[in-house]
């Protein structure tokens, strides 16, 4: 593999809105010591964790806990997803340069200016082992990092498409601890080892890091960089090709209680809910409004179904619309995004 001494200037972007599902509990079912740690930095562990402000979602293992702080004269946080009781909390915020026996997500949306850490490189996406994502990256800043034997040690992912408030340069940085680490150089000339302060890439000298890769923890990160999903990620699309309505067809009469169902992509969703909204096409007000709920998992860019049920007291012969207004945690205009159907009243 060809192995490479890469700068990039990484904005930390630290967006999430970040979800952990308890049946990512799993992943990590060693007890680990009580996290010690402040508890207005530290997001308690549970089933979830959502971060609005940067559309961000994930799951978690219970053992680890997210670590959100800001970043010395920067406007974006660092978000760090650690193991409690590694002693890494007391590195926080960690971005890709820290011990190698810590395992360590580090998701920076805005931007940190530094070299990668010495090691062989290769491409992310012709890496035969990585996490499967659910999101597009972007393939020409995208790199996994990988020992003499091959295995991984690190990912560097930047997103194709990522939300509003991450920057071009935002990106995911997971660490998988390793034992036993050390960093040589091989002069390109005499292909002799030296010390890694004298490696020059330029020249062609190569990085070679060695160590033994913690598997289980390895498994860890995959699964969690495997539930990432960006709720405001992706290109937007014509409302009529993310939500398809089964109940009520167009112009149909509709009476109280209205059954509402249908099917919406999941970025039409967060926290698995997103507005409808029933409105009288006459004076334009407001009639009533509902909640409509996922009928699965909603974190997915496949088509989820939905339902909701609306109750209302209906204007004579007066005709309405129904709107369906895709979930905006950001509460960003250009997020914003709505489908109406036209419907008619019953008459009393």
């Amino acid at each position: 593999m060809s192995q490479q001494h890469v700068f990039y200037s990484i904005v930390i972007a630290a967006g999430l809105s970040v979800l952990i599902s308890t049946s990512c509990s799993n992943l990590d079912s060693q007890t680990q010591p009580a996290d010690t740690s402040p508890a207005d930095s530290v997001q308690p562990p549970g089933d979830r964790y959502v971060n609005p402000e940067y559309d961000l979602a994930l799951r978690l293992p219970a053992s680890w806990i997210v670590v959100e702080e800001p970043l010395r004269g920067r406007t974006h946080e660092a978000i760090n997803l650690i193991k409690k009781g590694t002693g890494a909390k007391q590195e926080t915020p960690l971005h890709v340069h820290a011990e190698a026996d810590h395992s360590y997500i580090a998701i920076l949306p805005g931007g940190w200016g530094t070299e990668l850490p010495n090691s062989q490189y290769a491409p992310f996406s012709q890496a035969e082992e990585k996490p499967e994502l659910s999101f597009e990256i972007d393939t020409s800043k995208s790199k996994v990092l990988h020992l003499k034997d091959g295995s991984p040690w690190a990912y560097f992912i930047a997103p194709a498409d990522p939300p509003g408030k991450w920057t071009d340069s935002g990106f995911i940085f997971a660490q998988i601890q390793t034992r036993q680490d050390t960093t040589y150089c091989i002069d390109a000339e005499t292909g002799e080892r030296q010390a890694v302060r004298k490696c020059d890439y330029s020249r062609g000298d190569q990085y070679i890091r060695k160590g033994n890769r913690n598997e289980q923890e390895a498994a860890v990160i995959h699964e969690i960089l495997g539930s990432f999903f960006f709720v405001e990620g992706g290109e937007k699309k014509p409302a009529g090709e993310m939500i398809k309505i089964e109940n009520p067809e167009p112009e149909a009469k509709i009476s109280s209680p209205l059954p509402i169902k249908g099917v919406a992509k999941g970025y039409w969703y967060f926290e698995g809910t997103f507005t409808v909204k029933l409105y009288d096409d006459v004076t334009d007000s407001l009639v009533a409004q509902s909640s409509a709920e996922a009928d699965g998992e909603w974190m997915t860019e496949q088509f989820v179904p939905f339902k909701a049920t609306m109750t209302f007291k209906a204007p004579e012969n007066h005709r309405g619309r129904l709107v369906f207004e895709r979930a905006n945690p950001s509460g960003l205009p250009e997020n914003a995004q709505s489908y109406s159907v036209p419907v008619i009243f019953s008459s009393r």
